[in-house]
């Protein structure tokens, strides 16, 4: 790989980690692969703006909303709420991280030192998530606290 990759891209492999996107070729823009990233991004802004509308719209029914009991709409809160933390946690550590090292590249900035970044932020995405559900679903870590704690 480390011939092909330097033919190719005239890059290092064992002094550059990463190759980010190959949007200049011989001084000009390549279509294809701009093409692609504005696809990426498209898909992106249409499902956050989606999720956000949506998101607006189940907080104003479930507030104003008197066919549910008080016990029902205290837990669709938390059921709301953990879902919302759900959605930023992997905007923050999966998207920005992912979408500045394609989108700095194409802005002529070096997105090399982002890597290691990229990859400990990655690595943090999984856990946080679960101890989402853990630290805001009340019910459920009662639940796995006494399976811990076997019923005592």
């Amino acid at each position: 790989m480390y011939e092909i990759v330097l033919k190719k891209y005239g890059v290092d492999t064992r002094t550059h980690s990463m190759i980010m996107g190959d949007y200049y070729r011989n001084g000009y823009y390549h279509l294809p692969s701009m093409a692609g990233y504005f696809i990426y991004v498209s898909i992106l802004v249409l499902s956050f703006g989606f999720m956000i509308c949506a998101s607006l719209r189940i907080s104003i029914h479930l507030g104003g909303s008197t066919s549910i009991s008080a016990r029902t709409r205290n837990m669709q809160r938390q059921l709301f709420r953990m879902l919302c933390w759900q959605t930023l946690i992997p905007f923050v550590f999966l998207y920005i991280p992912c979408g500045a090292s394609l989108t700095l590249p194409l802005l002529n900035f070096d997105a090399s030192p982002l890597a290691d970044l990229t990859s400990l932020l990655l690595s943090f995405f999984l856990p946080l998530d679960a101890l989402v559900v853990m630290y805001l679903m009340r019910d459920y870590r009662e639940a796995v606290k006494e399976m811990l704690w076997c019923g005592s």
